[in-house]
């Protein structure tokens, strides 16, 4: 406090002694206070930064969740086709097996009516003349239009 507040104060009759302590305390309650609006101001100014992030990263997040749907169905969907392809095509290649099958049996059917002759030329010159002669006359009994060589 300042002589003149004294002397004004003394004057007027209102002096009290304690007026100094009470003028620092409130000096340093001020002080604080200012202090205290400022960190306020700061808290305030980081919430609203941190609430900017979570709005970004909650949208960013949504978008990151339809993508991951969409791609979860394109997966399922890639999934199924594959299988049916798959099937389709273990399905051809069982007919055709069934159709080489069916064209070895009649090959192995023609070679053995024929006496392999016309397939291996050695067979009957291999073979015993008492084997081929009784394979020969056991076709043409077995199958009389067919000619043997």
């Amino acid at each position: 406090m300042s002589v003149s507040d004294f002397i004004d104060r003394q004057t007027t009759g209102d002096l009290d002694l304690y007026d100094d302590i009470l003028e620092e305390d409130f000096a340093c309650e001020k002080e604080s206070l200012a202090e205290l609006q400022q960190k306020y101001q700061e808290a305030l100014q980081k919430i609203a930064t941190l609430e900017n992030t979570v709005k970004e990263r909650t949208a960013a997040m949504e978008l990151l969740e339809k993508k991951n749907v969409y791609l979860q169905k394109n997966i399922s969907m890639l999934y199924k086709t594959a299988c049916t392809e798959i099937k389709r095509k273990n399905d051809n290649i069982e007919s055709l097996r069934e159709q080489l099958e069916s064209y070895e049996k009649e090959n192995y059917l023609k070679k053995r009516q024929s006496g392999y002759s016309k397939w291996n030329g050695d067979y009957q010159s291999n073979s015993k003349p008492s084997q081929t002669y009784r394979r020969n006359s056991y076709e043409k009994e077995k199958s009389p239009h067919m000619y043997s060589f």
